[in-house]
């Protein structure tokens, strides 16, 4: 019996979304470092509103981790000048 309403239509079909698949991560996706570490860290919030904002006004959207990535790598580029 379904849970509500909104759950009576067909199942969807999940073999062909398996199927279907992805692309697999390319060395591209993490500036070629090869192995890719995740950590958490912590950002005052009116920094990242304004880190949202400067995503928010480029003409190609990017996700708010290619964005720290990116500003990581400058930073760092700086440092060894």
């Amino acid at each position: 019996m379904p849970r509500d309403r909104r759950s009576q239509s067909k199942e969807p079909d999940v073999d062909s979304f398996i199927d279907a698949g992805g692309s697999a991560p390319s060395e591209e996706d993490n500036g070629g470092g090869g192995e890719v570490k995740t950590f958490t860290t912590r950002f005052p919030e009116k920094l990242v509103d304004q880190i949202d904002e400067a995503i928010d006004d480029q003409i190609v959207s990017e996700s708010r981790n290619q964005w720290l990535m990116k500003a990581a790598v400058e930073k760092l580029e700086r440092e060894h000048e």
